[in-house]
């Protein structure tokens, strides 16, 4: 009888060590199990992760694939090797000829099925199960396994899931990590003992806890103001709310400098422990925010508990089932599956991965099970994306056990059920939201009222503004895109009176790098005393902790000039009040899109109210705003997603779902490494050079970069300023004349400034 192998591992020249399939497929039932959560909202999980575990490897009986494993390995040499054997499929078609129940046996076929090239659209799925050869592979397998004793789970309680696809979705995600983390130890031992070391070097949630505890301690040798006073009511009554909390989905709804970011995590901690969650998931929209947040938790928590997942941190990869790296780094370890006790990242990345289809992406999807997630900044989330997400966040708080905070300064009413006024029909299925953490008494949230909003737009031209803005010592001016920022900061830097280092100007016409070095100045200059003025698009408006006198917003949402007035008297330290005023360009960019439903969602409110709007940042002033902007949104599921994930198990398409789950558009927009500074300029000459790129280099292609319309790419392009340089199967665009990359400005085209309305 030929062998049964699964893997081969050669220790030494001419010495190999065997895995059977069937040791293998039992430690991946077993450990798939143990990975996925279960509770009586979700019966029977378990068991159904446990029988695609033994199940997943079944083709590998074929007597090709088994032909094809002994070549390959070098274990017999007696010829050339042999094609590829696929093996997926045939457990696929096994688990649907043992399983009667038809829930059943679909998602147990496309969990099998995918668990090499990822979740198929069911259409796709049935075509190749029905494959003629694929059956008579599978007839093959099941004769030689007659005499194995590779038995399946018995089903005592299946409940079918509120929401199917999440369900498969989940035990996908726990028997492709099973199955990595099973041929990972068996094929490579010494990175499955130092993927195993990092695990034993977490500090438990009561010990981080305490960490933070120790380090709020500290907050007592503040001085005692009323700001101080109440960021520390804040702080406790997160913490209480934590302590005595059961799971569910909450709101966070605290002013700009309250001190949420460390409030939120002292709420999380305290519900892990009572509530026996794995790990807490702090996920942030904008990587300016993670970064910053990322080095708070670092100081506080220690480096080895933490990781920050995100576009900016680079992670090199290897192709599927690769692991000969042993210099393999922890960060490349904790991306595969978000083992660690605290993640940060990014909306692109955790939504993305839970609509995600390929195995590398949905690998960590089930440790996001029996986690606590903290959504900062929630306003922010896509609103066409908007009916999905929330359906994502209901389901794992529900099914998965999660307990879910929603945090913003101007809290969006995701938990009301709003009609279309043209088809009554509703928007979104809306959030059962439990209530906000801290109560809202007067005496502590009134500190934080320290600035006079001028919602009324005034008209005014470039050059009208640049004359109010260079009255001021400082002043903070955003405005809509990045045409219109040029525009301004040329009006402003060319006024007699101003001297050119006063002004600053920022956008994503400009690198990372730059936009980082540029803000350091301006807190430098802001802490000497010395006259700035700053023109910014809306980048500026969260996680960046700027403190002028006056602020300056271009017409748009209320969310956005409230998130504009967050930089204003940001301390509370003037003896006056802060002073935000909204204005209309006349000679500027034409909104459109989120912009100008903002701007008219706005007009409403102000026209509702008799613009007498004392305190724009009071909830139920928000609460109106939103309603108002949501009623002008014509689709929250612009892609379809409800579609394609629908609730019967033969009509399931998670492939195209994954096509078209993409918070970003980067869809007619090029990246182009920019020559800023030395380090810029040096990566740009290593790319041309075609020299070898280490995983720093990686890492500075994301600060070096700037995203180009395709007009605007076209254009350098047409011109020579960039040159494509073919990179593996691909090319990498680099920006190759100097004179193009503006030490202030950043990227410039033949008018030296771009217009974006939409990207900041």
């Amino acid at each position: 009888m030929e062998p049964h192998l699964a893997h081969i591992r050669e220790e030494e020249k001419g010495c190999f060590v065997e895995q059977s399939i069937e040791e293998h497929c039992l430690n991946v039932a077993r450990l798939a199990r143990e990975l996925i959560y279960e509770d009586e909202d979700s019966c029977g999980l378990k068991d159904l992760a446990y029988n695609a575990g033994l199940l997943h490897d079944f083709g590998k009986y074929r007597p090709d694939f088994q032909r094809y494993i002994l070549a390959a390995s070098g274990a017999n040499q007696s010829g050339k090797v042999p094609p590829k054997a696929p093996h997926a499929i045939v457990g696929a078609i096994e688990a649907r000829r043992l399983f009667d129940d038809p829930m059943i046996a679909e998602t147990l076929a496309y969990c099998i099925s995918g668990h090499h090239r990822g979740l198929y659209d069911h259409n796709e799925m049935e075509r190749r199960l029905r494959h003629g050869e694929h059956k008579r592979w599978c007839d093959a397998c099941e004769k030689l396994t007659s005499a194995e004793n590779l038995e399946t789970a018995d089903f005592d309680d299946v409940d079918e899931p509120d929401d199917l696809q999440m369900a498969i979705r989940m035990l996908f995600s726990a028997l492709v990590d099973a199955d990595r983390l099973d041929t990972e130890r068996f094929m490579t031992p010494d990175l499955s003992a130092e993927r195993l070391r990092i695990k034993g070097n977490y500090a438990s949630l009561s010990t981080l806890r305490e960490r933070l505890r120790a380090k709020t301690e500290s907050f007592r040798s503040a001085p005692d103001t009323p700001v101080n006073r109440a960021r520390a009511y804040f702080l406790e009554s997160c913490r209480t709310h934590g302590a005595e909390s059961d799971p569910g989905i909450y709101t966070l709804s605290l002013p700009t400098g309250a001190g949420k970011t460390i409030s939120s995590m002292a709420w999380a901690l305290e519900m892990a422990i009572r509530n026996h969650h794995d790990r807490i998931i702090y996920v942030i929209p904008y990587t300016s925010i993670i970064t910053q947040t990322a080095m708070v938790f670092r100081e506080i928590f220690g480096e080895e508990n933490i990781l920050e997942h995100h576009s900016e941190v680079v992670v090199e990869q290897q192709g599927e089932g690769d692991s000969s790296d042993e210099q393999m780094s922890r960060l490349k370890f904790l991306t595969e599956n978000w083992d660690a006790p605290i993640i940060l990242t990014t909306n692109v990345q955790f939504f993305e991965s839970l609509f995600a289809s390929k195995p590398a992406k949905c690998r960590k999807v089930h440790s996001i099970a029996n986690s606590v997630i903290v959504m900062d900044e929630v306003q922010a989330l896509p609103e066409g994306f908007l009916s999905p997400i929330l359906s994502a966040i209901s389901t794992l708080s529900g099914a998965f056990h999660c307990s879910i905070l929603c945090c913003s300064a101007t809290q969006p009413v995701y938990d009301e059920a709003l009609s279309s006024p043209d088809d009554g029909g509703d928007y979104y299925i809306p959030l059962d939201t439990k209530g906000d953490l801290v109560p809202r008494e007067a005496k502590y949230f009134t500190p934080f009222d320290r600035v006079d909003y001028h919602l009324e737009p005034q008209t005014v031209t470039s050059q009208e503004l640049a004359e109010r803005l260079a009255a001021e010592h400082s002043v903070l001016c955003v405005v809509n895109s990045r045409k219109d920022a040029g525009q301004v900061y040329r009006a402003l830097r060319d006024l007699p009176k101003v001297k050119a280092d006063e002004v600053i100007h920022l956008s994503r016409s400009m690198c990372t790098a730059h936009l980082r070095r540029a803000i350091e100045t301006i807190k430098e200059r802001m802490r000497e005393g010395e006259p700035t003025k700053v023109i910014s698009t809306q980048l500026i408006e969260a996680g960046v902790d700027l403190d002028f006198p006056c602020v300056w917003r271009a017409h748009s949402g209320l969310g956005s000039i409230i998130q504009a007035g967050g930089r204003c008297n940001r301390e509370g330290k003037m003896e006056q009040r802060g002073q935000v005023f909204v204005f209309s360009l006349t000679d500027g960019s034409k909104s459109f899109g989120n912009i100008a439903r903002g701007c008219n969602a706005t007009k409403m409110l102000l026209h509702k109210l008799s613009n007498k709007i004392a305190d724009p940042t009071d909830p139920e002033v928000i609460a109106k705003y939103y309603r108002l902007y949501f009623r002008d949104i014509p689709d929250f599921d612009t892609e379809g997603i409800g579609k394609d994930l629908t609730d019967d198990p033969e009509d399931i398409n998670f492939e195209s779902a994954a096509e078209h789950f993409k918070l970003i558009d980067d869809k007619g927009t090029f990246p182009v490494i920019v020559p800023y500074m030395e380090e810029g300029k040096a990566l740009v000459r290593k790319i041309r050079n075609h020299e070898i790129l280490s995983r720093e280099d990686y890492h500075r292609m994301q600060e070096y970069s700037v995203s180009l319309r395709q007009g605007d790419y076209t254009t350098l392009l047409g011109h020579g300023n960039i040159e494509q340089i073919p990179w593996g199967e691909d090319f990498i665009s680099v920006l190759v004349d100097d004179n193009c990359y503006d030490s202030v400005a950043g990227v410039v085209i033949s008018n030296h400034w771009v217009e974006e309305t939409q990207t900041a």
